[in-house]
């Protein structure tokens, strides 16, 4: 079982979080090593809020068995993480 089945969200939750993450990270990581406003990066990633949704939709209507399980190496690492 992966970890984000264990925590019990559905597929629509679990896309939503995939598709969040992949916005979020990066974004953080340029205000760290790019010295960006933090402020315009948080809006540039608030106005993205309707396409992030709509990506993590299409995901999850793609796919009905979310989390896919291919990637045992990033369940491993979140498990890894809560203990």
């Amino acid at each position: 079982m992966s970890a984000a089945a264990a925590a019990g969200p559905g597929p629509a939750e679990a896309a939503l979080v995939a598709a969040c993450l992949t916005v979020t990270g990066p974004a953080s990581a340029a205000v760290r090593l790019l010295a960006l406003d933090p402020i315009e990066v948080s809006a540039a990633v608030a106005r993205l809020s309707g396409p992030i949704g709509q990506a993590a939709a299409r995901g999850a209507a793609a796919s009905p068995a979310l989390p896919y399980p291919s990637a045992p190496a990033l369940d491993l690492h979140a498990e890894a993480g809560l203990g």
